[in-house]
C-alpha cells in the first residue's frame, strides 16, 4: 500500500472521528449520571454514562414501562411543564428542606439536575443530566 492511500485513510477516519464525537457531545452522550451513597454500612460512588442509560432504556419491557406510564399519568402535565422550563434553566435551586434530622435539596446546575439528601447517619446524591431526563420521559410517555 503506498503511503498516498494510508494518508487518505488515515484522513478519513480521522474526520469521522471528529464527526462522531461533535455528534456524542452534540446529543449529550458524554455526560454521566452519578449516584453516591454514604453510610456506616456502604461508601459507593457510581457514574453511568448517558450513552448506557439510554441504551438501557431499549432493554426495560414493556410492561414495566406501561406500569410506569399509569402511575405518572395523573402528573404527566406537570411533568411535562417542569421538563420544558427545567430546560432553560441554567441554575436554580427547585426544592430546599431543612428538617430537624433530614436535610433535602434539589437543584439544577449546568445541565444537570441533582437530588442531595443528608440524614444523621447516610448521604445519598444523585446527578442526572437533563439529557437522560429527557431521554427517560420520551422513553415512557
Amino acid at each position: 500500500m503506498s503511503w498516498k492511500k494510508i494518508g487518505i485513510v488515515f484522513s478519513a477516519l480521522f474526520l469521522i472521528s471528529l464527526t462522531f464525537v461533535g455528534w456524542v457531545k452534540a446529543n449529550g452522550f458524554d455526560r454521566s449520571l452519578r449516584v453516591a451513597v454514604h453510610d456506616s454500612e456502604l461508601d459507593l460512588a457510581v457514574r453511568v454514562p448517558v450513552v448506557f442509560v439510554r441504551l438501557g432504556l431499549n432493554v426495560v419491557p414493556d410492561r414495566v414501562l406501561d406500569e410506569v406510564r399509569r402511575e405518572l399519568e395523573p402528573h404527566s402535565a406537570a411533568i411535562e411543564v417542569f421538563l420544558d422550563g427545567i430546560d432553560r434553566c441554567d441554575s436554580a435551586e427547585l426544592v430546599r428542606i431543612d428538617g430537624a434530622d433530614e436535610y433535602v435539596r434539589i437543584t439544577v446546575h449546568q445541565g444537570c439536575l441533582r437530588v442531595d439528601v443528608e440524614g444523621d447517619a447516610e448521604s445519598i446524591c444523585l446527578e442526572v443530566p437533563l439529557a437522560a431526563v429527557d431521554a427517560v420521559w420520551n422513553r415512557i410517555g
